[in-house]
């Protein structure tokens, strides 16, 4: 399915159908026809619940065609994002022992690879100036440095407490953020410069409830 920005409407534009029924993964485009699905969880055949799955799955989108790609190493389930850089697709998410990980797939290689864990949670990944950046919740940009994940330098991250529960990188300039502050309830809207490496709040709300944790951001 598809939405269309005018009408802001749900419309089935190809029909396709997946190996398994799939929830809370992640996308990446490749092109303008593929679309790869990542990570996510898939109901239990036996009592009840979810289970998370390491199926990953390429869907072209002019055909409806489904195909299998290598699976994840490990299951994917927690705030998962991914980029595309190059011939590379970066996913980075939770793994069921509660570590957050970032996996390589090179499309020539047609394989998968862990590389180092990162620090703390993150909540977005994304190609940056020919590298890929990661985001944690805390606001801090990383970059992978031989062995190890490094803040980039003389970037600000956000006040003590607060944090990022959804983030969205629109160009190579720009990364929107869903925050949180647990003291006031507050919700707010920020945008990161990477040129001046510095958060502005843009928007704020106390109407809005996210006690889920989950809330998403798109563009539209």
């Amino acid at each position: 399915v598809s939405t269309q920005s005018t009408g802001k409407q749900w419309i089935e534009e190809n029909s396709c159908q997946l190996s398994i029924p799939r929830a809370k993964g992640t996308a990446v485009q490749i092109g303008s026809q593929q679309i790869v699905i990542m990570g996510g969880e898939t109901p239990a055949s036996e009592g009840g619940g979810t289970m998370p799955v390491t199926s990953v799955e390429c869907i072209d989108v002019t055909s409806g065609v489904v195909t299998a790609l290598p699976s994840l190493p490990s299951p994917v389930i927690g705030c998962p994002s991914a980029a595309l850089l190059g011939d590379n697709i970066f996913l980075m998410g939770e793994v069921p022992s509660g570590q957050c990980m970032v996996f390589l797939f090179n499309k020539t290689r047609n394989n998968w690879e862990a590389l180092p864990p990162l620090p703390r949670p993150a909540v977005l990944c994304c190609p940056m100036d020919e590298t890929v950046l990661v985001m944690e919740d805390n606001g801090a940009l990383l970059t992978l440095e031989g062995d190890r994940w490094d803040q980039v330098p003389q970037q600000t991250i956000l006040p003590d407490g607060i944090k990022i529960t959804s983030a969205l990188h629109v160009d190579q300039g720009t990364i929107y953020a869903i925050t949180t502050n647990p003291t006031s309830s507050q919700v707010s809207i920020r945008e990161l410069c990477t040129t001046t490496r510095t958060w502005d709040v843009i928007g704020d709300t106390t109407s809005v409830s996210l006690d889920s944790g989950v809330a998403q951001m798109c563009p539209l």
